[in-house]
This record gives C-alpha cells, sequence and structure tokens, in this order.
C-alpha cells in the first residue's frame, strides 16, 4: 500500500540519488566435462553447469539434432530430490545443444549427487 493510500503518490526525498558500492560475491556454480558416455534425450552431454538456482545442459549434436528435455531432477546426497520448475532450450552453435533448467527451490550445489535428465541419471 503507497503512503497516504492506494494510488497516492508523497514525495519524501528529492534530488538525484548516486548509489557506488563493490559487488563482492563468491562463485557458487559447478561444471563438470563429459566425453559422451553419458546420454540424455538420445544425445551425448558434453557439460553440465549447476548453481544454485539453475542448470545449463550442453549436448553434443549434429546440425539438425536437438535436445528434447521433458523433466530434470537434482538427486541429493541426504536422498531429497529438487525437480525441474522450467526447462527452456537455448540456441546453440550447430555443434552443441543446450538446455536451461531452472530448480523449484535453492540447492547447495555441495550436496548434489546426481542429475536425472529423462530417463538417464548421471551421477556428479
Amino acid at each position: 500500500m503507497a503512503l497516504g493510500g492506494a494510488g497516492s503518490y508523497e514525495e519524501l526525498v528529492s534530488g538525484t540519488w548516486e548509489l557506488n558500492f563493490t559487488v563482492n560475491y563468491e562463485e557458487t556454480m559447478k561444471t563438470w566435462a563429459f566425453d559422451g558416455e553419458n546420454q540424455a534425450s538420445s544425445l551425448p552431454v558434453k557439460k553440465i553447469a549447476i548453481s544454485p538456482v539453475s542448470a545449463l545442459v550442453e549436448f553434443d549434436t549434429l546440425s539438425d539434432e536437438t535436445p528434447v528435455l521433458e523433466n530434470a531432477a537434482l538427486n541429493l546426497k541426504n536422498g531429497g530430490r529438487i525437480n525441474a520448475q522450467e526447462i527452456r532450450e537455448e540456441v546453440g552453435d550447430g555443434k552443441t545443444g543446450k538446455c536451461r533448467i531452472l530448480w523449484e527451490s535453492v540447492v547447495n550445489v555441495e550436496e548434489i549427487e546426481s542429475i536425472s535428465l529423462n530417463d538417464s541419471v548421471i551421477f556428479l
């Protein structure tokens, strides 16, 4: 609710605001590279990069192949599971098909045991 009621506007401080601060963070994404031994969607998995909120899966493809991920989940060391909230295909370079996965909840990447992509389980 706005100050003074719904739809009202009251200027509390006028002027121009300038902010200056250093963004300091720790990289939390983990990446695993594969040489074709793992497959999902009938295509070799080239690389998996997982952050606490998303993942990027790269497939080795020919120019006419498109990876199709219908479901994905992270399998945790404690037996828990975090499912995908959304899966999107990203444009590749013709040799790599990519799928971006957004997780249902934030995950500690140190607690991941494996990833399920369609009917394939890949241990990380």
